[in-house]
């Protein structure tokens, strides 16, 4: 995607076109890609679904569409405890504790949801990317979910600190590929990090 601009002065002209002129010449298809995410629960944890599907970028390019929302709630085996549609309208926001539609917890578990969207006619997705909200007793926290990716191997290095902090590390399996095997190191006292190494078996 070209941008009108830049720090090149070749794209005057013809070769600076805008980018809502650009924007038109490929052809929109229907695409989507299932967004995973962990959903915490038990221990005094509640999680949160939050989409919204907001038009302010779309006023005048007759973008503005409602999309059909498909989730699927898994526990811990993967075993399906909850699913729904619904519609997302346009303009329109929801939110939906997904904690509490897993069976009661005494302790902190872990399970994983998986969602679709489909727009009504060929747009754009807008505003529409899902987010989690994460309340604890005395913190919450918030994230955007994210498509699996086709890397076999993947790596994370993180602060450890375990005298004043206390990290939680989830992996949501969404591939058919077989499954993952985790790895995690601890670096030496001096460089206070955790390295955590995933990768699918062939």
């Amino acid at each position: 995607r070209w941008e009108s601009g830049t720090n090149s002065t070749n794209l005057d002209g013809i070769w600076g076109m805008s980018d809502e002129v650009l924007d038109r010449v490929p052809v929109m298809m229907p695409y989507n890609r299932t967004n995973w995410m962990p959903v915490l629960y038990g221990g005094g944890v509640s999680e949160n679904l939050w989409m919204a599907n907001h038009q302010f970028f779309y006023d005048e390019t007759g973008l503005e569409a409602d999309f059909e929302i498909r989730y699927r709630l898994r526990d811990d085996v993967g075993r399906t405890v909850f699913q729904e549609r619904r519609v997302l309208d346009k303009d329109g926001s929801f939110r939906i504790d997904l904690s509490s539609k897993f069976p009661s917890a005494g302790v902190l578990s872990v399970g994983s949801i998986a969602l679709d969207r489909y727009a009504g006619h060929p747009t754009v997705r807008g505003t529409t990317r899902p987010h989690i909200e994460i309340n604890c007793a005395r913190s919450a926290a918030s994230l955007h979910f994210q498509a699996a990716g086709r890397d076999q191997t993947s790596s994370l290095r993180i602060p450890w600190q375990p005298d004043t902090q206390r990290a939680l590390f989830t992996i949501v399996n969404g591939g058919r590929g077989g499954p993952i095997g985790l790895r995690s190191a601890i670096g030496p006292m001096a460089t206070r990090t955790c390295l955590l190494s995933a990768r699918r078996s062939a």
